[in-house]
C-alpha cells in the first residue's frame, strides 16, 4: 500500500498526556531531511504530531509483525527511520547497520534474500528508503575514530559485508552514501539528504563528473546554479529598492525574501520614504526616528522635533536600543519562536572574513534570527580568541627553540660525522 502509514485515519486526538518518546524530534527532523523534497519539506511541528500519532498506534513490535507475516513494505521503511533515529526501537543508541538492515528489504535482493520487497513497493518508497541509507552511511563515515570499533561489532552482528572497507578504507562509507542518494534522485527524490552527501562527496574527492553517481552531482550542480541565480536576483531587487526589502529599524538587518515579506508604515508619509519592519517591535523602536516624517503634512524637509519631543525620543530610544550589541539583543525585541508558517525572511551572518552565512526561515520570528546572529557571532568570537592564544604559545615555543639552537648544534654536528662513519663501513 502507498503511503501505507502516511495516510491512517486516526480516531481520536492525540492526549496531552502521551509518553514522550526517547529521539522523537531527532525522529522527525531526519524523515522530513530524507524523505521529502528538499524544496517541499512539511512544516516540522505539524508533521511531528503526525509522527507522534502513529508511533503511538503503531509500536516497532506491531511493525516488525506487519513486516514479516504481512511483507508490508512501508512497515520495512518505517522500522529503518527508526532504528536510524533509536526512537521506540529495543536498542540502547542508533543502530546504523540495523537501519540498513531494514532498508534493504526495499532496495538489495541479495542482501534481504526472503526479506524482500522491492517488488511490491512503490517507486516513491524505495526512494525514500535509498535516501534513508545514505543519511545511514553518512552517520558511519562522520563516525569518531574512538567509536568505530563499537560500530564495527555491530556490522558483524548484522552479517553485513563491506568489501570495499580493506581497498578504501573509511571513506567507502561516504561512497556508498552517494550511491544510495543517487539512486534516491534516480527515482524522482531529491532530498536535502542526498545534496548534502553529494556536495561532501564532490568536495572530499574533487570529484564533479563521474558515472556512478552523475544523477546526484547533476541534482548539487543544478541546485548550486539556482541558488547563484537566486542571490544575483535578490542583490538587484536590494539595490533598486532597498527599503522595501530590508527592516528600516537601526541594527535590524532583518530581509524579506519577497517583496510583502516586511510590513510597510501605514502612516501618511511619502511612498518614498515609507520605512518597511519585519515586525512591530521594530517599528516601535524606530518610531522616535520615524515619527517627524509620518506626521508631516506637506511634502518637502520634515519639521523639526520640539525639545520635548528629542527629549522623549532620545530617552526611548537608549530604553530600547541601548549602546552596541546589548541593545542589539535586549529587550522585549527578543521573541520566541513563531508557530505558524508566515512570510519568509533571512539575515546574513558574518563569517570568515569575506564570507557570509544567510539564514532563511519562514517559521521563526525575526527576533530569532537575531539571536542566532549573536549567537553565531559570540561563537566566532571565542574560536578568535582561542586561536590567537594557541598561536602566542606557539610563538613563545619557537623563541625557546631558537635559544637553545645554539647549544645544540655541536651534538648535532656530531651526530651527524657519525652518521657518515657509518655508512662508509
Amino acid at each position: 500500500m502507498e503511503d501505507f502509514f502516511l495516510k491512517i485515519e486516526f480516531s481520536s486526538p492525540m492526549d496531552e498526556d502521551v509518553r514522550n518518546y526517547p529521539n522523537l524530534p531527532l525522529y522527525v527532523v531526519t524523515k522530513c531531511n530524507c524523505a521529502f523534497p528538499h524544496n517541499a519539506r512539511p512544516d516540522s511541528g505539524l508533521y511531528g504530531r503526525t509522527c507522534l500519532q502513529m508511533i503511538t498506534q503503531f509500536e516497532s513490535k506491531e511493525l516488525l509483525r506487519l513486516a514479516w507475516t504481512a511483507r508490508e513494505p512501508e512497515a520495512w521503511c518505517e522500522l529503518g527511520y527508526r532504528f536510524l533515529t533509536c526512537c521506540n526501537v529495543p536498542v540502547p543508541f542508533r543502530d546504523l547497520y540495523g537501519a540498513l538492515h531494514m532498508f534493504d528489504a526495499l532496495i538489495d535482493r541479495d542482501l534481504a534474500r526472503e526479506r524482500y520487497v522491492g517488488d511490491r513497493a512503490s517507486r516513491e518508497l524505495r526512494a525514500r528508503a535509498h535516501s534513508g541509507a545514505a543519511e545511514a552511511y553518512l552517520r558511519i563515515w562522520q563516525t569518531p575514530v574512538s567509536d568505530r570499533e563499537n560500530l564495527e561489532t555491530w556490522r558483524i552482528g548484522h552479517e553485513r559485508p563491506w568489501p570495499d572497507y580493506e581497498i578504501i578504507g573509511h571513506d567507502a562509507a561516504l561512497i556508498y552514501a552517494a550511491k544510495h542518494a543517487a539512486r534516491s534522485v534516480r527515482l524522482g527524490l531529491v532530498s536535502r539528504t542526498a545534496l548534502k552527501v553529494g556536495s561532501l562527496f564532490r568536495d572530499t574527492f574533487g570529484v564533479n563528473e563521474t558515472p556512478a553517481v552523475r544523477p546526484l552531482l547533476d541534482a548539487v550542480r543544478g541546485v548550486d546554479e539556482a541558488a547563484i541565480a537566486e542571490k544575483r536576483q535578490r542583490e538587484a531587487k536590494l539595490a533598486n529598492d532597498p527599503k522595501t526589502y530590508v527592516c528600516a529599524a537601526e541594527g535590524c538587518k532583518v530581509e524579506g525574501v519577497r517583496k510583502g515579506g516586511l510590513m510597510a508604515c501605514g502612516g501618511t508619509c511619502s511612498p518614498d520614504l515609507k520605512p518597511h519592519y519585519c515586525s512591530k517591535e521594530c517599528q516601535k523602536r524606530d518610531w522616535p526616528r520615524h515619527k517627524a516624517v509620518c506626521k508631516a503634512r506637506t511634502s518637502g524637509a520634515a519639521p523639526p522635533a520640539s525639545a520635548g519631543e528629542q527629549s522623549v525620543a532620545e530617552r526611548l530610544r537608549t530604553l530600547t536600543l541601548g549602546s552596541g550589541r546589548d541593545g542589539e539583543v535586549g529587550g522585549q525585541w527578543m521573541g520566541g519562536i513563531e508557530r505558524k508558517q508566515g512570510p519568509g525572511r533571512m539575515i546574513e551572518i558574518r563569517d570568515y572574513p569575506g564570507e557570509t552565512i544567510q539564514l532563511f526561515s519562514d517559521t521563526l520570528l525575526p527576533t530569532e534570527l537575531r539571536k542566532a546572529r549573536e549567537m553565531f557571532r559570540t561563537l566566532r568570537e571565542a574560536q578568535r580568541w582561542e586561536d590567537e592564544d594557541g598561536s602566542s604559545e606557539d610563538d613563545e615555543g619557537s623563541h625557546e627553540e631558537e635559544g637553545s639552537s645554539d647549544g645544540d648544534e655541536e651534538s648535532d654536528e656530531g651526530a651527524e660525522e657519525s652518521d657518515e662513519v657509518e655508512s662508509q663501513s
